[in-house]
């Protein structure tokens, strides 16, 4: 048998001719060469991509989508960090502000404090006339929610300057904004004995007068005409 290739002769049961290395189809080997040349296209193919059940994909296309895939992971961590940030920046801001505004309206507050405070204890002596029960009760529980709310931000404005933002938070994540108990706390352990008793009595103040305004109510009896 001769090589169409080079036109030496080989061996029949060769498969490539020993002198150029071409591949000799014969009646022994041409069953192979399809499996033969198909592992060949493979390799070659192999070589430019990789192949995943049986599917040639292309490694530049691969590359793409796991590049792609990385930058939306790091796209949504750094967006939900952000996000993050941007709340905690705001809510800084928004204590470093509400503090400074404080400041600047706190004597008008105070005022109206003190005015509200001696219109609901007005109102408790007034109780003493049955028929005025319903009245004065009813402003006796509203006066203090007022007054409450001035000495809520007092408490924001004492926490804030004694313990900084770090206490706002204390006061807001573990008392639900009890701003009131930290300012007592921090006034306490700054040494201001008087200042943190005097947030514990006005504490209890809106506590006892809300109680007694409902109690009030109570014991209003409608007088009965003849």
């Amino acid at each position: 048998m001769f090589c169409a290739n080079c036109g030496k002769k080989v061996l029949l049961s060769s498969k490539y001719c020993s002198h150029c290395g071409s591949y000799v189809k014969n009646s022994s080997n041409s069953k192979l060469q399809p499996e033969e040349n198909k592992k060949k296209h493979q390799k070659l193919e192999e070589d430019k991509g990789i192949v995943v059940k049986g599917e040639v994909v292309n490694n530049e296309a691969v590359s793409k989508e796991g590049l792609l895939e990385k930058i939306k992971q790091l796209g949504g961590f750094f967006l939900g960090y952000g996000v993050f940030a941007v709340i905690i920046i705001g809510f800084v801001l928004l204590v470093v502000g509400g503090a400074e505004l404080f400041e600047v309206i706190y004597p008008v507050l105070a005022k109206i404090g003190f005015f509200i405070w001696g219109i609901v204890w007005l109102l408790v002596i007034i109780s003493l006339v049955s028929r005025w029960r319903n009245f004065t009760g009813a402003g006796i529980i509203i006066g203090p929610y007022i007054g409450g709310a001035i000495f809520w931000l007092l408490g924001f404005y004492t926490t804030y300057v004694l313990w900084g933002i770090f206490g706002i938070l204390i006061g807001v994540v573990m008392f639900g904004l009890g701003v009131v108990l930290t300012a007592f706390l921090a006034l306490l352990f700054d040494g201001q004995i008087t200042g943190a008793f005097y947030f514990l009595f006005i504490a209890l103040q809106i506590l006892l007068l809300r109680y007694l305004g409902f109690w009030i109510m109570s014991k209003y009896r409608p007088q009965v005409k003849n």
